[in-house]
């Protein structure tokens, strides 16, 4: 599927972007985005020492995901969040699609060679498309989640993305 120009996936880098992408997620994750004083901190965080691309379509948020990629040691970047808002509706898979390959092809440029991420027992579906990429289970982060760790480059080409050609950003 092929949309014009007004859905895209861009990197927000103000902590104002931020929280504002974060707001329309504080019913989808209300234990970690519920309230501002929640959005707020998670917002900072990500604005120090992450980074938040957000996806919209005629200026609406329809997802976005987070992500650290300075491990510089282990060459792996952490996924943190990944969501995609329910208005989405049949654009759900497109929007999941396009987050990762953004995230992968940021990673990648920023020398990151795999990709680390928590997937909840209850969410069938994105262990699903993880799986279809790449990520593979990696071990229990906890009672009610599985780690999964992927290689940026094999997943990269499943997904068909061309060879990173983003620059090599400077994190604020």
């Amino acid at each position: 599927m092929k949309l014009d120009a007004s859905f895209s996936v861009q990197r927000e880098e103000s902590f104002e972007g931020i929280f504002v992408a974060f707001e329309p997620f504080a019913d989808v994750f209300p234990k970690t985005l519920g309230n501002a004083e929640l959005q707020s901190a998670y917002a900072q965080k990500i604005y120090q020492f992450g980074i938040c691309f957000v996806c919209r379509w005629n200026g609406e948020v329809l997802g976005l995901m987070t992500q650290y990629a300075n491990d510089h040691k282990t060459k792996c970047a952490y996924g943190t969040l990944l969501a995609v808002l329910p208005k989405a509706g049949l654009l759900r898979a497109l929007v999941w699609k396009e987050l990762i390959r953004v995230s992968l092809e940021y990673a990648a440029s920023q020398g990151m060679e795999y990709m680390i991420g928590e997937v909840y027992d209850d969410n069938a579906y994105a262990m699903k498309q993880y799986c279809a990429i790449g990520f593979a289970p990696i071990g229990r982060a906890s009672d009610q989640s599985e780690y999964i760790k992927g290689s940026i480059p094999e997943m990269l080409e499943k997904l068909g993305a061309q060879k990173p050609s983003m620059p090599s950003l400077k994190h604020p």
